[in-house]
């Protein structure tokens, strides 16, 4: 690609991402008034405190304290460099990264995630190959026809076969430019103790790891062929790869989730597969490991009702439970869905059809009802000890829905199963929720003490700021009034002077890209005053008016700040009375200008 000038191809990604398109495939995006707001994608969170403004291209998280650009939400949460979240979002567009920018990457750590994104797309596509088309393929073929599993689903799954040799992908990858060096760091490659290499998967139905925008960051191979091993084997963790922040198969199910509200998960990727190819397109998957706080955050943003579909055994059922417990401090409805002994989603629907798992589904209980069952069995809700015992695990779980009504229609199974009134059960709860309580407001008042705004820059100057980014042909007339002398004298004036310049340099405003010169602290600052409330316009609002006001603002703050600064100069004798009234003269040219 020819030599493209910087600023105009960060304009030309700026204008081809949609910060509403881009956000929403993180989360949920709900209208409010002329914005739209969700769920935190940087911090746990119930009460939603993340806003996106479509009009501006901006968005603000009052809970992080992280605002900005299309570009900034892609650092922030991708954990990328200016360079990377370009690269990322050129990528997205379909527009290929120019090479003359090559030199602009200083980021050891982004070069090489840039480089493992590659190599785990290329190897994927490999893998897949020898599955559909090579004869090498053929035991994973084999395999998927014993499990029923069509090769069109297979293929809409990326699934993929690591033939049963020691050095196939070493070979394949000798032939790739750039891509030998980089097996070892992704963890697809073995080194012995005498610096041997081989291949980790081998004999292995693969299983593309995707992240939440369908980037291969992994794999996890099942083992169907040669040598004894694990059963399953996954891709280490690596700058691209952290397994408990995954959920198999989020990427192509989050749209579904996001439209019903409803999420079911499940523990592995057959049974993943298995209820997509029967209609589930809400099925997620923990790849046969404990659910993190960041996977059910992660369905948080997006649902608000999980089905756990776990095994039908001892060991599923803990899980389910431990499972449960993680959804339900999100704030997330749990319905525990209860497959017959010895089953799970995958042989269930193999068995008897998809009508199965839809009558498990309706049949779900509710995770408070489930957990009540298991106590009564445990516990004998007839004797005084056994109804005690029952109270205190049920309360425990309880004061953990924020919820009222879901509280409130819980507590009243708990007391009518145990044969106890309903207040004693609630004095029962209010000795929990007391120290719960306390644990919230101490997290809440270190939230509005990193959530203050405005606090190094005065209101006025921010308001005119965003006044004159609205509304650019009042730059001249603040530019006369108030030039860059004066406003180097106001605390914050600073950007008002960055804005004539940008203007000036530009000849148009866009906000967006003057955001982008200034620095992340300024930035934070800046966007956080634009979403405040006080910045919706009121009835009768005319910009004639708003400049005005916001002209007196800015004379009486620098007036304040001249007055304090003849002042001390005077009481430190650096000011003869000539020079005093010189500057005094000043501030009475400025307050004529304004009349």
């Amino acid at each position: 690609m020819d030599k493209v000038d910087f600023k105009e191809f960060i304009e030309k990604v700026r204008q081809a991402n949609d910060i509403v398109e881009v956000v929403s495939e993180y989360v949920v995006l709900k209208r409010a008034g002329s914005k739209y707001k969700s769920l935190s994608p940087f911090k746990k969170e119930k009460t939603p405190s993340f806003f996106v403004d479509p009009q501006k291209q901006l968005f603000k998280c009052f809970s992080s304290g992280y605002g900005g650009t299309v570009f900034d939400f892609i650092m922030y949460y991708e954990k990328l460099d200016f360079i990377g979240a370009l690269k990322h979002l050129a990528r997205r567009a379909g527009l290929s990264f120019p090479s003359s920018f090559r030199y602009e990457e200083q980021n050891e750590s982004l070069r090489q995630k840039q480089k493992l994104w590659e190599l785990h797309e290329a190897v994927a596509e490999y893998w897949t190959k020898i599955l559909v088309d090579e004869p090498a393929g053929e035991p994973a073929r084999a395999y998927l026809k014993e499990r029923n599993i069509d090769l069109c689903i297979a293929k809409e799954f990326g699934l993929g076969y690591a033939p049963n040799s020691w050095d196939g992908l070493l070979r394949w990858a000798s032939t790739k430019k750039g891509l030998l060096e980089m097996l070892e760091p992704a963890g697809l490659v073995v080194r012995t103790e005498h610096s041997k290499i081989y291949d980790r998967f081998r004999g292995r139905l693969m299983f593309r790891i995707t992240d939440e925008a369908g980037k291969v960051v992994g794999f996890s191979g099942r083992l169907i062929e040669g040598e004894q091993g694990p059963k399953y084997l996954n891709s280490p963790e690596s700058p691209i790869f952290t397994k408990g922040k995954i959920l198999y198969g989020f990427h192509k199910a989050k749209r579904a989730i996001a439209e019903t509200g409803k999420a079911i998960l499940c523990e592995g990727h057959i049974d993943l597969i298995r209820l997509h190819a029967a209609g589930f397109s809400i099925a997620v998957a923990t790849q046969g490991t404990a659910l993190t706080d960041h996977q059910a955050g992660l369905l948080k943003r997006f649902c608000s009702e999980v089905f756990v579909a776990y095994d039908g055994d001892r060991a599923g059922e803990e899980a389910a439970l431990r499972a449960s417990d993680i959804l339900l401090a999100e704030g997330l409805e749990i319905k525990i869905a209860q497959l017959p002994p010895g089953e799970d989603p995958d042989s269930l629907i193999s068995k008897q059809g998809r009508e199965a798992f839809e009558k498990v589904l309706k049949e779900a209980l509710p995770y408070p009802s489930f957990v009540l069952n298991k106590a009564c069995l445990e516990y004998s809700p007839q004797q005084a000890f056994g109804k005690s015992k029952i109270a205190e695990k049920m309360a425990g779980l309880l004061v953990k829905i924020s919820d009222p009504i879901r509280r409130h229609t819980a507590s009243l199974e708990v007391a009518a199963r145990l044969g106890i009134s309903l207040e004693i059960f609630e004095q029962k709860m209010a000795q929990l929720d007391t120290a719960n309580k306390r644990t919230e407001e101490l997290n809440r008042k270190e939230d509005r003490e990193k959530q203050s705004w405005g606090e190094k820059i005065p209101p006025v100057i921010l308001e005119s700021l965003w006044f004159l980014m609205d509304y650019p042909q009042f730059i001249a007339h603040f530019k006369e009034t108030f030039p860059a002398g004066v406003l180097s004298d106001i605390p914050g004036g600073e950007l008002l002077i960055r804005l004539y310049d940008f203007e000036e340099e530009q000849k148009t405003i866009s906000i967006s890209s003057f955001l982008e010169i200034l620095s992340q602290e300024q930035k934070g600052i800046v966007v956080s005053f634009m979403f405040h409330p006080l910045q919706e316009k009121p009835e009768g609002y005319t910009p004639e008016g708003h400049c005005r006001i916001l002209q007196e603002g800015l004379f009486l703050l620098w007036r304040q700040k001249c007055l304090e600064r003849i002042k001390i100069q005077s009481q430190s004798g650096l000011l003869s009375g000539q020079e005093i009234s010189a500057k005094l003269k000043e501030i009475v040219d400025l307050a004529r200008k304004l009349l």
